[in-house]
Protein backbone atom coordinates (compact mmCIF):
# COMPACT_ATOMS: atom_id res chain seq x y z
CA UNK A 1 0.00 0.00 0.00
CA UNK A 2 1.61 3.31 -1.18
CA UNK A 3 0.89 6.31 1.32
CA UNK A 4 0.03 9.18 -1.15
CA UNK A 5 -0.33 12.40 0.23
CA UNK A 6 -3.66 14.13 -0.12
CA UNK A 7 -4.28 16.87 -1.81
CA UNK A 8 -6.41 19.68 -0.12
CA UNK A 9 -9.73 20.89 -1.52
CA UNK A 10 -8.17 24.70 -2.27
CA UNK A 11 -6.08 22.71 -4.81
CA UNK A 12 -8.81 20.06 -5.91
CA UNK A 13 -11.26 23.44 -6.28
CA UNK A 14 -8.66 25.16 -8.11
CA UNK A 15 -8.31 22.18 -10.40
CA UNK A 16 -11.35 21.51 -11.48
CA UNK A 17 -11.84 25.55 -12.27
CA UNK A 18 -8.51 25.12 -14.14
CA UNK A 19 -10.26 22.13 -15.79
CA UNK A 20 -13.56 24.08 -16.50
CA UNK A 21 -11.63 26.92 -18.32
CA UNK A 22 -9.91 24.41 -20.62
CA UNK A 23 -13.09 22.93 -21.65
CA UNK A 24 -14.10 26.54 -22.41
CA UNK A 25 -11.18 27.14 -24.24
CA UNK A 26 -11.47 24.51 -26.69
CA UNK A 27 -15.40 23.23 -26.91
CA UNK A 28 -17.00 26.40 -28.22
CA UNK A 29 -14.02 27.20 -30.85
CA UNK A 30 -14.53 23.75 -32.33
CA UNK A 31 -18.43 24.14 -32.42
CA UNK A 32 -18.13 27.28 -34.31
CA UNK A 33 -15.27 25.85 -36.67
CA UNK A 34 -17.49 22.95 -37.26
CA UNK A 35 -21.31 24.57 -36.93
CA UNK A 36 -20.79 28.53 -36.79
CA UNK A 37 -20.92 31.13 -34.06
CA UNK A 38 -24.48 30.71 -33.35
CA UNK A 39 -24.52 27.04 -32.26
CA UNK A 40 -21.18 28.09 -30.22
CA UNK A 41 -23.19 30.78 -28.40
CA UNK A 42 -26.13 28.30 -27.93
CA UNK A 43 -23.52 25.76 -26.17
CA UNK A 44 -22.79 28.99 -24.65
CA UNK A 45 -26.15 29.27 -23.03
CA UNK A 46 -27.00 25.44 -21.93
CA UNK A 47 -23.61 25.52 -19.75
CA UNK A 48 -24.59 28.75 -17.96
CA UNK A 49 -28.48 27.51 -17.64
CA UNK A 50 -26.97 24.08 -16.06
CA UNK A 51 -24.28 25.45 -14.43
CA UNK A 52 -24.68 25.89 -10.56
CA UNK A 53 -23.65 29.08 -8.98
CA UNK A 54 -20.72 28.87 -6.49
CA UNK A 55 -21.34 31.03 -2.80
CA UNK A 56 -17.90 32.91 -2.32
CA UNK A 57 -18.65 32.23 1.12
CA UNK A 58 -18.51 28.33 1.04
CA UNK A 59 -15.72 26.50 2.31
CA UNK A 60 -13.80 24.83 0.00
CA UNK A 61 -15.02 21.08 0.11
CA UNK A 62 -18.41 22.66 -1.10
CA UNK A 63 -16.78 25.14 -3.30
CA UNK A 64 -14.90 21.72 -5.07
CA UNK A 65 -17.95 19.53 -5.29
CA UNK A 66 -20.38 22.18 -6.91
CA UNK A 67 -17.26 22.78 -9.42
CA UNK A 68 -16.86 19.46 -10.29
CA UNK A 69 -20.79 19.02 -10.54
CA UNK A 70 -20.35 21.43 -13.16
CA UNK A 71 -17.28 20.82 -14.77
CA UNK A 72 -18.70 16.39 -15.73
CA UNK A 73 -22.16 17.94 -16.52
CA UNK A 74 -20.32 20.51 -19.44
CA UNK A 75 -18.32 18.19 -20.48
CA UNK A 76 -20.91 16.23 -21.57
CA UNK A 77 -23.69 18.39 -22.66
CA UNK A 78 -20.52 20.21 -24.83
CA UNK A 79 -20.23 16.32 -26.25
CA UNK A 80 -23.77 15.49 -27.01
CA UNK A 81 -24.45 18.61 -28.45
CA UNK A 82 -21.54 17.70 -31.09
CA UNK A 83 -23.32 14.40 -31.76
CA UNK A 84 -26.56 15.47 -31.57
CA UNK A 85 -25.64 18.39 -34.59
CA UNK A 86 -23.87 15.36 -36.37
CA UNK A 87 -20.06 16.27 -36.13
CA UNK A 88 -17.57 13.74 -35.74
CA UNK A 89 -17.34 12.94 -32.65
CA UNK A 90 -13.69 11.18 -33.40
CA UNK A 91 -12.58 15.07 -34.58
CA UNK A 92 -13.84 16.56 -31.33
CA UNK A 93 -12.28 13.80 -29.17
CA UNK A 94 -9.02 14.58 -30.89
CA UNK A 95 -9.35 18.31 -29.93
CA UNK A 96 -10.20 17.27 -26.38
CA UNK A 97 -6.74 15.31 -26.24
CA UNK A 98 -4.76 17.60 -27.63
CA UNK A 99 -5.84 20.49 -25.55
CA UNK A 100 -5.57 18.29 -22.29
CA UNK A 101 -2.54 17.72 -23.60
CA UNK A 102 -1.69 21.45 -23.66
CA UNK A 103 -2.61 21.90 -20.86
CA UNK A 104 -0.25 19.90 -19.05
CA UNK A 105 2.94 20.07 -21.18
CA UNK A 106 4.68 22.47 -19.46
CA UNK A 107 4.52 20.28 -15.50
CA UNK A 108 5.25 16.97 -17.39
CA UNK A 109 8.55 18.33 -19.16
CA UNK A 110 10.72 17.83 -16.40
CA UNK A 111 9.27 14.24 -16.19
CA UNK A 112 9.87 13.55 -19.59
CA UNK A 113 13.65 14.92 -19.30
CA UNK A 114 13.85 12.46 -16.84
CA UNK A 115 12.81 10.13 -18.44
CA UNK A 116 15.50 10.15 -21.04
CA UNK A 117 18.50 9.91 -18.55
CA UNK A 118 16.58 6.97 -16.35
CA UNK A 119 15.75 3.44 -17.21
CA UNK A 120 12.60 3.36 -18.47
CA UNK A 121 11.38 1.62 -14.83
CA UNK A 122 12.18 4.33 -12.99
CA UNK A 123 10.70 6.63 -15.06
CA UNK A 124 7.72 5.64 -14.77
CA UNK A 125 7.43 4.71 -11.15
CA UNK A 126 8.47 8.88 -11.30
CA UNK A 127 5.08 8.92 -13.38
CA UNK A 128 2.69 6.89 -11.05
CA UNK A 129 3.93 8.84 -8.06
CA UNK A 130 3.05 12.51 -9.70
CA UNK A 131 -0.24 10.70 -10.91
CA UNK A 132 -1.26 9.99 -7.24
CA UNK A 133 -1.21 13.45 -6.73
CA UNK A 134 -2.52 15.08 -9.43
CA UNK A 135 -5.74 12.76 -10.61
CA UNK A 136 -6.67 13.15 -6.73
CA UNK A 137 -8.66 16.63 -8.68
CA UNK A 138 -11.17 13.41 -10.18
CA UNK A 139 -11.77 12.02 -6.43
CA UNK A 140 -10.53 9.70 -3.74
CA UNK A 141 -8.34 6.83 -4.37
CA UNK A 142 -5.99 4.40 -1.87
CA UNK A 143 -3.03 3.15 -4.05
CA UNK A 144 -2.91 -0.57 -3.66
CA UNK A 145 0.31 -1.36 -5.37
CA UNK A 146 3.31 1.07 -6.90
CA UNK A 147 6.44 -0.06 -8.34
CA UNK A 148 8.36 -0.10 -11.17
CA UNK A 149 6.06 -2.28 -12.68
CA UNK A 150 2.67 -1.22 -12.30
CA UNK A 151 0.71 0.62 -10.53
CA UNK A 152 -2.92 0.12 -9.05
CA UNK A 153 -5.64 2.36 -8.04
CA UNK A 154 -8.79 1.55 -6.12
CA UNK A 155 -11.81 3.81 -6.45
CA UNK A 156 -14.40 2.83 -4.09
CA UNK A 157 -16.72 4.58 -4.93
CA UNK A 158 -15.93 6.46 -7.72
CA UNK A 159 -16.99 10.07 -7.41
CA UNK A 160 -17.36 10.45 -10.82
CA UNK A 161 -20.10 7.64 -11.28
CA UNK A 162 -21.91 8.61 -8.23
CA UNK A 163 -22.27 12.15 -9.44
CA UNK A 164 -23.50 11.21 -13.12
CA UNK A 165 -25.28 8.00 -12.13
CA UNK A 166 -24.10 6.69 -15.31
CA UNK A 167 -21.12 5.68 -17.47
CA UNK A 168 -21.22 9.12 -20.00
CA UNK A 169 -18.02 10.76 -18.34
CA UNK A 170 -16.21 7.75 -17.64
CA UNK A 171 -16.68 6.23 -21.33
CA UNK A 172 -15.47 9.74 -22.87
CA UNK A 173 -12.67 10.87 -20.56
CA UNK A 174 -11.74 8.31 -18.11
CA UNK A 175 -11.30 5.91 -20.96
CA UNK A 176 -10.52 7.93 -24.02
CA UNK A 177 -8.70 11.15 -23.10
CA UNK A 178 -6.62 10.62 -20.51
CA UNK A 179 -5.54 7.21 -20.94
CA UNK A 180 -4.66 8.65 -24.93
CA UNK A 181 -2.69 11.18 -23.18
CA UNK A 182 -0.73 9.03 -20.81
CA UNK A 183 0.31 6.96 -24.04
CA UNK A 184 1.18 9.86 -26.40
CA UNK A 185 2.84 11.58 -23.15
CA UNK A 186 4.62 9.21 -21.29
CA UNK A 187 3.76 5.67 -23.02
CA UNK A 188 2.43 4.61 -20.03
CA UNK A 189 -0.96 2.18 -20.74
CA UNK A 190 -3.90 2.63 -18.15
CA UNK A 191 -6.76 0.13 -18.06
CA UNK A 192 -9.98 -0.21 -16.24
CA UNK A 193 -12.11 -2.37 -13.97
CA UNK A 194 -15.51 -1.88 -13.09
CA UNK A 195 -17.58 -3.18 -10.42
CA UNK A 196 -20.69 -1.18 -9.96
CA UNK A 197 -19.68 2.31 -8.26
CA UNK A 198 -16.65 0.51 -7.50
CA UNK A 199 -13.24 1.19 -9.73
CA UNK A 200 -9.50 0.04 -10.08
CA UNK A 201 -7.32 1.42 -12.48
CA UNK A 202 -3.99 0.12 -13.21
CA UNK A 203 -1.35 1.63 -14.88
CA UNK A 204 1.61 -0.10 -16.49
CA UNK A 205 4.93 1.14 -19.20
CA UNK A 206 4.58 0.03 -22.30
CA UNK A 207 6.94 -2.73 -23.46
CA UNK A 208 9.77 -1.80 -25.19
Amino acid sequence: MYDNKEMPYREKYNGILELIELLRGFAPKFVNEELGQAKADELLKKWAQESEPIPSEAPFNDKYDIAHRNFLQNWITALNFVNEHQVDPGKYMKVAIDAWGRKYATSSLGLKIFRKFSSKESAFEAIAKRLTYSLQIFGLFTVSELNQKRMVFAITPCKIRVVRGCDDFCLAACQNIIPAWLNKQFDVKMTHRRDGNNCSLTFEPFSP
